[in-house]
């Protein structure tokens, strides 16, 4: 047993859902399904009852679950105390990453690093692209990058992965009650977007929804998301977000799922080289798991 098969083990327990958790820990669902079986063949006891339909915890993966959630918590806390403790001498941590609501969580996550490795690491962010940080990241101008993820980049690895989803964004009056909403119910209306795009298959996607839906009309960029949040309860209008970036208090303004044929998701994570591995990386994404 390592510590692997127990976050694996964890992260089946907590979401139910094999293709869940094995997207969540980038190996493949067979592979997952290899690793539980192997972990109930050590602990002489079954964990998981699965079918084709449903996955839930037998007893015994009760019991284990959370003494799992002990261990696991135990080697992160072990691991963050090794690096406060450590005379290393102080260390940059230089990062590319998209500064907006959107990517506001990964922020949260670099300040609380910051403030508890103060007297070990200085942290640097430049504002990139969602690209422009893999490419930084792949030519060392940054250890680390936050991204819209691409596994087909193989010498990247990625951690703390967040799936979000596009959604439609206009005022109530106008939804009404349509829900989900195809994007072709929309076409006599303005179409409302952001200045700056985090990345490019932020405004790829958008844009293939768009022509999807056939739509065809007026468009208007603004420079503050506050600024366009106005624009749609003033003028007939609509925009596409991804759910993170929606303000919780947005009176008169309505979100709904998107009704389409073409994803309408979106995964942001941080990124960084397999190898070598750079110390001051080592040292946030054993962090991470403290949070």
């Amino acid at each position: 047993m390592d510590f692997n098969t127990l976050k694996y083990y964890v992260d089946v327990a907590e979401l139910l859902n094999f293709t869940q958790a094995a997207k969540k820990n980038f190996i493949s669902q067979p592979a997952m399904s290899a690793n539980i079986k192997a972990l109930e063949k050590e602990v002489g006891h079954a964990l998981i009852v699965r079918d084709h339909h449903h996955v839930a915890l037998t007893n015994s993966g009760e019991t284990f679950l959370g003494y799992a959630k002990q261990l696991l918590e135990t080697y992160n806390k072990a691991l963050a105390a090794l690096w406060q403790d450590s005379d290393y001498a102080e260390t940059t941590l230089n990062v590319s990453m998209f500064l907006g609501p959107v990517f506001q969580p990964f922020v949260e996550q670099l300040t609380a690093f910051k403030k508890t490795y103060r007297n070990h690491f200085t942290v640097r962010i430049n504002k990139r692209s969602s690209n422009d940080a893999i490419a930084d990241v792949l030519g060392g101008t940054a250890q680390l990058g936050l991204a819209i993820v691409d596994h087909s980049i193989k010498p990247l690895a990625w951690r703390s992965v967040n799936t979000d989803e596009f959604v439609i964004v206009a005022d109530t009056s106008i939804l009404k009650q349509l829900r989900p909403l195809k994007i072709s119910q929309l076409t006599n209306l303005k179409f409302l977007q952001p200045d700056e795009w985090p990345g490019q298959f932020f405004s790829n996607q958008i844009n293939k929804l768009l022509a999807e839906g056939q739509f065809n009309g007026e468009r208007e960029s603004f420079t503050s998301l506050d600024l366009m949040m106005t624009e749609l309860l003033m003028e007939p209008s609509f925009t596409i977000l991804p759910k993170t970036q929606i303000p919780e208090n947005m009176p008169g303004l309505e979100s709904v799922p998107i009704k389409s044929n073409l994803s309408t998701h979106m995964t942001t994570g941080w990124c960084y080289l397999k190898s070598p591995m750079d110390s001051a990386v080592a040292a946030f994404l054993s962090y991470l798991p403290t949070l």
